[in-house]
């Protein structure tokens, strides 16, 4: 009887203990569900202020340094200081509209860093993270606070009697786009009351504690930020840490807190220094300080100090990128670093090659500006320059209206049409198909305009000049080339977007080349269709499509050089969001003229989580995966296809390419271009 007794007291335990664990699972379920949907049920009604101020504090510690410093974007004054200890205090004002756009407006800098506006940008976006966004910082780092990133994560909830729980989170694959730590929550609402978040992205190891605010659509942003930073690299390592407060109320007039800057920081602090920190703060300004006041000393070289400048300003744009404006900010320069050997790429076909960007742009007013841009690559194998320049009227920016004039040179052209006349008229016995015989310069000179009609409708019309020049050409084919061919081609195109902005884009291109029309000696009429859309399946999974048909209805039989508008070999890529997407890679240079039209089709699918990055080891430096697929179908090479797949890691970004024609293999490719430091 009584061992009848234990067993049902033993089933009845047994009973509890699994619905008790039953329930906490379920009351677990329901809180993260509450957490999930907190963004979409806060109270948007009450609304961002209209002005804010912001203070960051950031403090550096250079442990350990070498020359390779130097080439690390923004690091070239801490690299050439004496100093190991840095000190930056920020104070900001912060503009909101109603849709809670933000415009955010240096007042105050004081700091011991030279040049300090751009020394470790890269890490001040940690410290205003969107917790419930899909990414925490942009489009990476991916969010356990979002539903659609559920599966990604295992999650443990501590319940408190106080009506909050610690929600401890882990990612259940080791990768540098996913993050760990807690997060304190309110148990009613699902809100974020505060949240400690930890792991490794492009170099950096962070660890952030983030205090949210309490009410309404404030809520979704923290009020105050703690960061805590390692670089780690190459026998380089760098200490930093950075203090953030948000939503400050005005304390100095805004006109007349340049007046005593050292003063009016110490009263805007809303957290006094520590005495590490004052201790940096003292050792830098007093020197400077007393050399203000002794007024009659005249015994500095100006001639010594210009020349230092001159010296720091190469050394720093040697390896960074140049940045100024001017005109009270209307106007602006950028130009890509003077000579960076992490700005290389290579693919198999041109060797390595160099890019060299410069940007420019001026507003009239709000509405209007000009802006301007030199796009540059060298090929070391080539020995060849590469240049595109697009110079812009904008008069409506709102509409988009433009006038627009765009320069291109540097390519060397073929075409296989004559290769196969070659050979007719030469009797040559040379395997010309493996010769390089791109003797052609081109010279591309765009005048047009356009402007959007509407959400769906955008027009484009303009006279396009093509000169082609074989100054190179050998003699003995100089009878059957000829000397020079040159198209002017009235052009007009229509875009459509069937679901506005965010959906699709349809563009139709007419061009017509008039012979004897500003000494072109080529008659020829051309279409084109193009269609590209890019996918979102969330912000870090997307999948970039085109398809794209061209023809010519009309041509002089004895002229070469069939170009397209939307099918040529890009030597200047420009892609979506790598170069190499939305283009073929190993089709050689000669087809891209040698038929009368032309359809082609480009898919890539990118995802941080992919195939190689679920691996443990791999996933610690994969930031992105990508497959690339193509087709085409011309003369001569139906069909064509390449398949790919590509890394991109905080390293560099690699991808192999294999090439099949008409049912044949056909080569293979690998494209490589240095990642350090792109986003710094």
């Amino acid at each position: 009887m009584r061992r009848h007794a234990y067993i049902l007291l033993a089933a009845a335990w047994l009973l509890l203990s699994a619905s008790g664990a039953y329930a906490k699972n379920r009351s677990d379920r329901h809180l993260l569900e509450r957490l999930w949907s907190y963004a979409s049920i806060a109270d948007t009604l009450n609304n961002m202020p209209e002005v804010s101020y912001n203070y960051h504090r950031l403090t550096i510690d250079t442990d350990k340094r070498n020359l390779l410093m130097f080439a690390v974007p923004t690091m070239y004054d801490l690299a050439r200081s004496k100093r190991r200890q840095f000190l930056g205090e920020y104070y900001d004002r912060v503009d909101y509209d109603g849709d809670i756009n933000i415009s955010t407006k240096r007042l105050l800098t004081i700091s011991t860093i030279p040049h300090s506006k751009r020394t470790l940008r890269t890490l001040r976006q940690y410290v205003t993270p969107t917790l419930y966004a899909q990414t925490i910082i942009d489009d990476h780092l991916i969010s356990p606070f979002n539903r659609e990133n559920r599966q990604l994560y295992t999650y443990k909830v501590h319940l408190y009697d106080n009506g909050t729980a610690e929600i401890t989170y882990t990612p259940k694959r080791n990768n540098t786009q996913l993050v760990s730590g807690t997060a304190h929550v309110d148990t009613l609402s699902g809100r974020i009351i505060e949240a400690l978040i930890e792991g490794e992205y492009d170099h950096v190891h962070f660890r952030l504690f983030v205090n949210m605010n309490e009410e309404g659509i404030r809520s979704l942003f923290p009020n105050y930020c703690y960061a805590i930073f390692r670089f780690s690299l190459l026998g380089i390592e760098i200490n930093a840490k950075m203090n953030s407060f948000f939503d400050l109320p005005r304390s100095i007039p805004d006109d007349s807190i340049h007046i005593h800057p050292l003063r009016n920081m110490e009263a805007l602090r809303p957290q006094p220094l520590s005495e590490k920190e004052n201790q940096i703060l003292n050792e830098y300004f007093a020197p400077i300080l007393q050399t203000q006041t002794e007024k009659g000393d005249s015994t500095v070289d100006e001639e010594s100090k210009l020349l230092e400048k001159a010296l720091d300003f190469v050394g720093d744009n040697m390896l960074n990128k140049i940045k100024t404006s001017f005109d009270n900010n209307r106007g602006g320069i950028q130009i890509s670093p003077i000579f960076n050997p992490l700005f290389l790429r290579y693919s198999h076909s041109k060797g390595l090659i160099y890019k060299f960007d410069v940007k420019g742009v001026y507003y009239l007013h709000a509405n209007s500006f000009i802006s301007s841009r030199i796009k540059s690559s060298y090929s070391f194998k080539q020995k060849r320059l590469y240049i595109d320049v697009p110079l812009r009227y904008v008069f409506n920016q709102r509409k988009n209206g433009f006038f627009g004039i765009d320069f291109r040179s540097g390519d060397k052209v073929f075409d296989s049409k004559m290769l196969d006349d070659i050979i007719k008229l030469q009797k040559d016995t040379v395997n010309w198909d493996l010769q390089n015989i791109d003797f052609y310069r081109s010279i591309v000179l765009n005048f047009h305009g356009g402007m959007d009609l509407s959400k769906k409708f955008s027009v484009d019309f303009g006279i396009q000049m093509a000169n082609r020049g074989n100054s190179e050409t050998p003699k003995l084919f100089s009878s059957t080339l000829g000397g020079y061919y040159r198209s002017v081609a009235p052009t007009a195109s229509i875009t459509y977007r069937p679901l506005g902005w965010d959906g699709p884009t349809i563009n139709l291109e007419y061009q017509r080349s008039i012979k004897g029309l500003l000494n072109s000696n080529m008659n020829f009429e051309r279409w084109e269709i193009d269609a590209n859309h890019v996918y979102s399946f969330n912000r870090l999974q997307r999948c970039y499509m085109r398809f794209g048909t061209g023809f010519y209805t009309a041509r002089d039989p004895s002229r070469y050089f069939l170009s397209f508008s939307n099918f040529f070999e890009n030597n200047i890529p420009n892609g979506w969001d790598d170069d190499w997407t939305g283009e073929f890679e190993l089709l050689r240079s000669e087809w891209y003229n040698s038929s009368q039209f032309y359809i082609r089709m480009n898919f890539t699918y990118e995802s941080p989580l992919l195939l190689v990055s679920r691996l443990p080891l791999a996933g610690r430096f994969i930031e992105m995966e990508r497959i690339y697929l193509s087709g085409l179908s011309m003369r001569a090479i139906t069909p064509y296809l390449e398949l790919g797949y590509g890394v991109s890691t905080r390293f560099f970004s690699v991808a192999a390419f294999v090439a099949n024609k008409e049912g044949k293999f056909n080569g293979f490719g690998c494209k490589f271009e240095l990642e350090l430091f792109r986003n710094w």
